[in-house]
């Protein structure tokens, strides 16, 4: 008996070894993508930089560049920016954006395509955000900010409280998912905790609880004044009559990762960043000073 286990030991540890080999050869995992806490909130750990994988065979891959606010972004630095008109972006990962190049964000593209003056566009995105987070950040910002564009859907506003997930974990847990890369292709390439999160009897405790959820569009009126949200059909099924609401119309496909992920492409990505061009450059032309209550 104490041989089987011995030699099954030693078969498990060569496997495990050899797959870790394999999986440096290929280079098919992405960086180790450090969470941390910054004034108490969850965020990414500014300074860090790499490329961000997805899929079995490494299918989607990406450069990411965390800023000194701890949102990926090309613009180090969001509270030393010496453009003057600044617009701001809030979402949760599809403004986060790690499923293409950092370069090429929905904020990279705005500046790129509204040509009437200088823009700088400032990302504030962090995966499983939802409306409380985001209205807190508006909250924060608004008076930095000539607009503030949010991307809300109804699950965003179900929610009844902001998500704030622990925001770091123990050194050793870090250590060995950023040295060992076996955890990391397992965890974010094939995405095996979420499956055993979804199988677990933590899922079936909370889908014992869980009730029906209450779309809270009320919330919405509680934003600043100079916010702008931006929607998809059939993911935001009311707008308040005092807001102002931009339709994201996709006339490009903006999903070809299959069934590997459903965020945005670049294609998606250009798709909301021309709407809100779109609107910029409509309010220039009308010279409007304010924003007025105004569905498109």
């Amino acid at each position: 008996m104490k041989k089987f286990l011995s030699t099954t030991f030693l078969a498990v540890i060569t496997v495990l070894i050899l797959l870790e080999l394999i999986i440096r050869a290929t280079g098919i995992t992405g960086s180790a993508l450090p969470f941390t806490s910054l004034d108490g909130e969850y965020k990414l750990m500014p300074g860090e930089q790499g490329i961000w994988v997805k899929g079995p065979l490494g299918n989607i891959r990406s450069r990411f560049k965390i800023n000194n606010q701890g949102y990926n972004s090309t613009i180090l630095d969001y509270e030393n920016d010496p453009v003057e008109f600044k617009i701001a972006l809030i979402g949760d990962s599809y403004i986060q954006g790690l499923h293409v190049n950092v370069e090429e964000s929905i904020g990279r593209l705005i500046e790129d395509i509204y040509t009437n003056k200088t823009i700088s566009v400032h990302e504030f995105g962090i995966s499983s955000w939802n409306a409380h987070n985001f209205l807190q950040i508006a909250k924060e910002i608004e008076k930095n900010y000539d607009y503030i564009f949010v991307l809300v859907t109804d699950e965003d506003l179900s929610e009844t409280q902001k998500s704030n997930p622990e925001p770091t974990n123990s050194y050793w847990s870090s250590y060995l998912h950023k040295e060992i890369r076996t955890l990391r292709y397992l965890n974010i390439n094939r995405g095996l905790m979420k499956k055993l999160k979804d199988i677990g009897p933590r899922k079936i405790n909370i889908d014992s609880k869980k009730k029906t959820p209450i779309t809270n569009y009320d919330l919405l009126q509680e934003f600043p004044k100079n916010t702008v949200f931006l929607y998809e059909e059939k993911k935001l099924t009311s707008l308040t009559d005092d807001g102002v609401f931009l339709k994201i119309n996709h006339v490009k496909k903006p999903i070809d990762f299959g069934n590997l992920d459903g965020h945005w492409n670049s294609k998606g990505r250009n798709n909301c960043a021309s709407i809100i061009v779109n609107f910029l450059i409509k309010q220039d032309n009308d010279n409007k000073s304010r924003i007025k209550p105004l569905h498109l």
